[in-house]
């Protein structure tokens, strides 16, 4: 019997964010949107005693590294601590997929998550990509750190120790060195015009959507002619009869932000063809959108910083791409087998 395993981008807040002491944030790699076949086997008549998955049984191995009970559950721990301040226990049950519940997605993500780490590592040893000596101490007192903020009653019930948490912070800090060694070839050259942002002002009124104050608009004829009726009100008091700009559109736009900086893609095309073609200064034509209508107004055509990040985000997404066809061929090679009965007992509520 086989398993699919899918990876989603819903829940991003696993080990590498919380864990990664030497995976810096622009250096994550993505979780892969392709599927995956993992072996689903039988547990063992130890692994459960009076009821309770005990701490050492094996829940999953990926390739010749066993993954266990005790170590799965700092994932859990760390989702749970994640989302139920938050949005409370209940958020666990919240139907988010036809009949799957965000526990049910959750859960896929941090076995995911976890057997991606573990490919990595083997990856990473194959690469003989290693720990310098003082990433190995940042490692130690990284995971030091991390299992004083885990309480003594959760350490003794999941049977959570140093060794445990050292390794999920290995794992994550060798993906980190991983990636970037992998993707180190990826183009950088990214042109002028790719990266090119524009900083403006923005006014927006809506006929379709439910706008910043809660009114639904259905995109009626009459909903059309009022929206329109109100934009040209405001860009005449903007242009016309000097009405400050961000003032008017804090409180008649239903944009909930009236200053942004846009780069290609960003936009609808007629409206991104008017917005870069404005300089310093210029103004755009009252612009329908398919929600409402629009105008602009330019304070930079070429904002710098903008630009950088902009340039930043496009050699991010080449080096996505480039580690996420290695990462795909990877887990074709690798065997992964999955205990799916101790699995499903575990509850995050």
């Amino acid at each position: 019997m086989r398993k699919k395993l899918y990876t989603r981008g819903l829940l991003a807040v696993l080990a590498v964010a919380a864990l990664a002491a030497g995976c810096k944030k622009e250096d994550e790699p993505k979780p892969s949107e392709n599927e995956g076949n993992a072996v689903t086997v039988e547990k063992s008549k130890d692994d459960i005693v009076d009821g309770k998955i005990v701490n050492d049984a094996v829940l999953l191995t990926v390739n010749d590294t066993r993954v266990t009970y005790s170590e799965a559950m700092v994932y859990v721990n760390m989702i749970r601590d994640k989302y139920e301040p938050v949005l409370t226990e209940h958020i666990w049950t919240f139907k988010v997929d036809g009949d799957k519940t965000f526990e049910d997605l959750a859960k896929e993500e941090i076995i995911n998550q976890i057997i991606r780490l573990k490919i990595m590592h083997d990856q990473a040893m194959k690469q003989n990509v290693l720990l310098t000596a003082d990433e190995e101490i940042e490692v130690e007192d990284g995971a030091a750190s991390f299992l004083l903020g885990i309480s003594m009653n959760d350490q003794k019930e999941y049977g959570i120790n140093h060794d445990i948490v050292r390794t999920i912070y290995e794992d994550n800090y060798l993906a980190g060195k991983l990636f970037n060694v992998v993707t180190m070839d990826v183009d950088t050259v990214v042109t002028e015009e790719e990266s090119r942002c524009v900083n403006v002002k923005q006014y927006f009124s809506m006929f379709m959507g439910t706008g910043k104050d809660g009114i639904k608009h259905n995109g009626t004829g009459t909903e059309k002619q009022d929206a329109l009726n109100r934009a040209q009100i405001a860009y005449d008091k903007i242009f016309n009869k000097n009405i400050d700009f961000l003032s008017l559109a804090a409180s008649g736009s239903d944009n909930k932000k009236t200053s942004c900086i846009y780069s290609r893609g960003e936009l609808p095309q007629n409206i991104e063809e008017a917005v870069f073609s404005l300089k310093d200064g210029e103004k755009t034509e009252i612009l329908e959108g398919d929600d409402g209508y629009y105008f602009f107004y330019c304070i930079s055509s070429d904002d710098k910083n903008g630009k950088k990040n902009k340039k930043n985000e496009i050699i991010k997404e080449r080096q996505d791409k480039e580690f996420e066809k290695l990462y795909d061929e990877w887990l074709n090679e690798s065997n992964v087998t999955i205990v799916t009965d101790l699995w499903n007992r575990i509850k995050l509520k």
